[in-house]
């Protein structure tokens, strides 16, 4: 079951990492190749991370399946008690020995080779394309500004997300070292990218922050109104 749990923990980080440079790869479609992304190409775009995220999350639960648990020696730096006997601690030998280690390892390089290559190129390819052009208004450069450094910013957030954690563990392992915090630290920052991307992104892109302070402002926090209630006052004629 904890093999299950590990998976589908990939599954989500993988979808979460994959799933960026279908933002740059949209960008791009739409400023230099001026292509019309239809929500049935948009899906279609989608389908590619989703594969790859399952692959990823499928060849991991092989290979936590066939690998070798740790032996005592390892048991002891992660040592929670006083009797590991009694206490059961998910622990896996990462062996590039077997098949599906080495499967696992090409398939992450690769992938993030590939992230990387997309974001940098479809990047090159809209600012060249927009400095190339006669007539851009101030407007549409401020926007283009916003959109590339929110696009950042997330990159940015999910990769320190990952790396932090990850560092934190394998130094703690190398080390031998038996620091709890380091087991809350990757507990606080894995599940921040789902709340601080849109976060960012709608304090970037003004257009988005105003559209979100207009509906703070009208709808949760509706300012009274004042009407002015007129009686009929009836006036006398003056004439007979």
């Amino acid at each position: 079951m904890s093999n299950i749990m590990a998976a589908l923990f990939i599954l989500t980080f993988h979808l979460l990492v994959t799933c960026v440079p279908v933002q740059y790869l949209y960008r791009y479609l739409i400023i230099v190749r001026k292509s019309e992304v239809t929500n049935a190409r948009y899906f279609g775009m989608l389908t590619v991370p989703i594969t790859v995220s399952i692959f990823d999350s499928l060849i991991f639960y092989l290979s936590a399946n066939v690998m070798p648990v740790c032996n005592d020696g390892m048991l002891k730096h992660l040592d929670v008690s006083q009797n590991i006997q009694n206490h059961y601690v998910p622990c896996i030998q990462f062996d590039l020995s077997f098949l599906a280690a080495k499967l696992l390892l090409v398939s992450a390089a690769v992938m993030m080779i590939t992230i990387a290559v997309i974001i940098i190129w479809t990047s090159v390819a809209v600012y060249q394309n927009l400095s190339q052009k006669a007539a851009v208004s101030s407007n549409e450069w401020s926007l283009q500004r916003q959109i590339t450094t929110t696009l950042i910013i997330q990159v940015s957030v999910i990769t320190l997300s990952g790396l932090i954690p990850a560092n934190c563990m394998i130094i703690n392992a190398l080390l031998g070292t038996e620091f709890g915090w380091v087991s809350v630290l990757s507990s606080c920052i894995l599940p921040l990218p789902p709340v601080l991307n849109p976060l960012f992104t709608i304090i970037t892109v003004k257009s988005f922050c105003s559209a979100v302070h207009s509906t703070i402002k009208n709808r949760i926090l509706p300012t009274p109104s004042r009407s002015l209630k007129v009686s009929n006052v009836v006036i006398p004629s003056m004439t007979k």
